[in-house]
């Protein structure tokens, strides 16, 4: 699926900037974020967390405070790469580079998942699939927890269209000024 492959290479060509892109470096959006990690924490604490596109790592590092332990998957090389040296010193941390459509090659049962920015890529015709497949690595009961927002510091020129499907796609424009959409 074109919109996937789009998405993977946005990713892995914005690894380096993402940080600062979605705000993980202004301060005053951390200080909003505060509450967001400590109720983060309290949900996972003493979980074996299953989560779906790490990114670079800031919520895995929020979550591996207290969780058991974590396997961080991602499809881009280049943001595992960065959420590895970040975690470098966390023992509960493992990563994964994998579909996360199939989960074919994750074999251990997790009492949680959690997704952070994940839900709204997800196109319409695969979420069926991609749950199916999720459920079928946690345990019964387990606790499952998808976050999605648009903060204000995002930017505000996005031009948006819609697939015949009903998926949003929204043009980025990566630093090296390429668009992408998404």
């Amino acid at each position: 699926m074109k919109e996937i492959e789009d998405l993977k290479r946005y990713y892995s060509d914005r690894a380096k900037e993402y940080n600062k892109t979605a705000g993980y470096k202004d301060p005053a959006a951390e200080k909003i974020r505060k509450r967001i990690k400590l109720r983060h924490q309290k949900y996972f604490k003493g979980h074996d967390v299953l989560e779906i596109a790490c990114g670079t790592g800031y919520w895995t590092e929020v979550i591996a405070e207290t969780a058991n332990s974590v396997l961080a998957i991602d499809t881009s090389e280049e943001m595992i790469s960065i959420a590895k040296t970040r975690l470098s010193k966390k023992q509960n941390v493992n990563f994964k580079i994998t579909d996360v459509y199939v989960l074919h090659d994750i074999h251990d049962s997790f009492t949680a998942a959690y997704a952070h920015w994940w839900w709204s890529h997800i196109p319409k015709s695969k979420i069926r699939n991609f749950l199916l497949n999720l459920h079928k690595k946690l345990i019964s009961g387990a606790f499952v927890l998808f976050a999605d927002h648009l903060p204000d510091y995002l930017e505000k020129e996005i031009k948006v269209n819609y697939n015949e499907d009903g998926d949003r796609l929204e043009e980025r424009i990566l630093k090296n000024r390429k668009n992408i959409l998404l």
